[in-house]
């Protein structure tokens, strides 16, 4: 090759590149969270038994950046995994399980700098001042817009489809449940108050295409229980549901549109310094035309007040959810508030379901407060040595759905009937501890131990089967995040 052609290849070569560059102009950044643990349960969900279980999770991000007003987002979620089961174990490592949590674009518009828009699957949550939000807290596909209007006063817009289906098992046509939410997040002199709104339209077949149902008689019967359709029913719908006396369960399912709707307020006061006063506040219904045995409406209050002070964080916490009464059977309206996939977390064994917990948002995850009220009295930010910390939490819960609602009738019982420690009767009450110490061996790198208790105090004597009295959870958890 002569001078002139190797001349003009670097010269194309370097243009290519300089295309390229200018194309891909983004800055990019690779962030993510690792976490590997492990827990011991005595007797988990009140069920006699005992379960062992190491677990792996990896979270990475990549961001594009073009500007502070431009930049999309993306982040992967490989597992939980269970050490041993599917992709963990011997001769299955190519099963992996590896699902998109975040995919979305943010952008500002040009000259319209206060508003703001992203598009895609992201993190939604209506406002709360508390623990969490008991409608939704969850990354979903959807819309949403921000707009400042001064530095006081702002406004939010989103739109979102959490379920969908293209049909059910005898039943054509697509279905999905779409979901719109407005706040309003008002601050001044220490004080935001954030009062929102929320609808939910439920598609004519989404009472039985999402709930991948078989008619049978005036009732379906429920088939494919760990789908998101199922959750979707569970959070909407009345919990209604009979068993007969094999042990199979049954749910009325009305085939007409629904429509759910919500309003609340959270308040969060900052007056006083070190001094942190969260309240909560939420009313909803969910109807299903005059079909009384699937619709449920009912309400929630939460209360977080604590004080930092130079070694730990003292914190009384309270929450309230209305439960069902006596006669809520099969032919009137639960008396749950619904919800489309809420995470609230007072207390982290009882309502996270281990001890190890990162925040509302756990290794293994987190439930709703359903029918259930209580109070925890919390010490936070406990340290004497540097970089080891502490959370001592004591609390008392108790059912708010009435004890009788459980009870079963000529060999038919509500599918409530077995226990579970987050829908609790007003016959019910549990005493819980939870020791959680940190140790930051790194600045990226900590680890986590973890001793949750929680013991029986009373029992509705109705349940399906009597729930042991005492759990217990030992874990121990890595987190490395870059």
């Amino acid at each position: 090759m002569g001078i002139k052609k190797t001349l003009a290849t670097i010269m194309m070569a370097c243009l290519s590149f300089g295309s390229v560059s200018v194309a891909q102009s983004a800055e990019f950044k690779f962030s993510g969270i690792f976490i590997v643990a492990s827990e011991y349960q005595k007797n988990p969900n009140f069920v006699k038994g005992d379960a062992f279980d190491g677990l792996i999770r990896f979270r990475p991000r990549l961001d594009a950046i073009i500007s502070e007003n431009l930049y999309s987002s993306l982040q992967l979620e490989l597992g939980t995994y269970k050490f041993g089961y599917g992709p963990t174990g011997i001769g299955s490592r190519n099963n992996s399980n590896v699902k998109v949590r975040q995919m979305y674009i943010a952008s500002k518009m040009p000259g319209m700098e206060n508003l703001s828009m992203t598009l895609g699957i992201q993190y939604m949550t209506a406002p709360s001042a508390t623990f969490g939000n008991y409608v939704l807290d969850d990354n979903v596909a959807g819309v949403s817009f921000g707009y400042t209007i001064n530095e006081m006063v702002s406004f939010n817009l989103a739109w979102s489809r959490p379920y969908a289906t293209v049909g059910g098992q005898n039943d054509k046509g697509s279905s999905a449940i779409d979901y719109v939410q407005v706040d309003v997040p008002v601050s001044f002199s220490g004080v935001t108050i954030s009062p929102w709104a929320a609808f939910a339209n439920i598609t004519r077949k989404s009472g039985s295409s999402l709930a991948q149902a078989t008619k049978d008689g005036a009732t379906y019967n429920f088939s494919n229980s760990g789908t998101n359709a199922f959750l979707a029913q569970e959070g909407l719908m009345n919990a209604a549901k009979t068993w007969d006396t094999n042990g199979n369960y049954s749910y009325v399912i009305p085939n007409v549109a629904g429509v759910a709707w919500w309003v609340g307020a959270a308040v969060e006061i900052e007056a006083i310094k070190n001094l942190h006063i969260g309240i909560d506040g939420v009313y909803g219904q969910a109807k299903f035309g005059s079909n009384k045995a699937a619709s449920r409406e009912g309400f929630m209050i939460g209360l977080d007040v604590n004080y930092k002070l130079p070694m730990f964080t003292p914190a009384i916490k309270y929450w309230y959810a209305s439960g069902n009464k006596k006669n809520s059977g099969l032919n009137q309206a639960g008396g749950l508030m619904p919800s489309i996939s809420a995470a609230y977390v007072p207390l982290y064994f009882a309502f996270a379901d281990s001890s190890v917990t990162i925040g509302n948002d756990g290794l293994v995850g987190g439930y709703t407060t359903s029918s259930t009220q209580g109070v925890v009295l919390e010490l936070g930010d406990i340290t004497f040595i540097d970089n080891l910390t502490h959370l001592f939490q004591l609390g008392y819960m108790m059912g708010t759905t009435d004890q009788s609602w459980v009870r079963s009738t000529s060999g038919v019982a509500t599918e409530n009937a077995t226990f579970n420690p987050t829908f609790l009767t007003t016959a019910d009450s549990i005493l819980a501890l939870n020791f959680i110490s940190t140790y930051n061996i790194y600045e990226n790198f900590s680890t986590t131990f973890g001793v949750g208790y929680m013991n029986m105090l009373t029992t509705n004597s109705h349940w399906r089967v009597k729930p042991e009295d005492n759990v217990l959870s030992l874990a121990l958890g890595f987190q490395y995040t870059f």
